[in-house]
């Protein structure tokens, strides 16, 4: 494992010093400002994401939430397009929608 490291920071090496023979000065500073600039937010929002983990009141969470049995009801349409709620457990029937369907072809 340490082989590889090593080789793979060798080969970084190597292809660093490749693009660096062939860029101008200008480019050159450029590339390393940059790295230096991402390697600068790093800590900086490592502080941020640690002051707001802080901030934040603990919160409860319930090991066991219930199941809630809900009613259960059936929609069914007549011949006329009307709809109706049904429950099955009670019997009853109630009007949802009494609107004219058009079909479009």
């Amino acid at each position: 494992m340490k082989f590889i490291g090593i080789c793979s920071l060798i080969f970084m090496a190597w292809f660093g010093w490749r693009v660096g023979d062939h860029l101008s000065p200008d480019a050159l500073a450029m590339a390393i400002g940059l790295l230096f600039g991402v390697l600068a937010g790093i800590p900086a929002m490592l502080m941020l994401l640690i002051s707001l983990h802080r901030r934040q009141p603990p919160q409860t969470r319930m090991r066991y939430q219930p199941l809630v049995d809900l009613p259960r009801h059936e929609v069914i349409e007549d011949q006329a397009g009307r709809l109706y709620s049904y429950d099955p457990q009670t019997g009853t029937m109630i009007l949802i929608d009494d609107r004219k369907r058009i079909e479009v072809k």
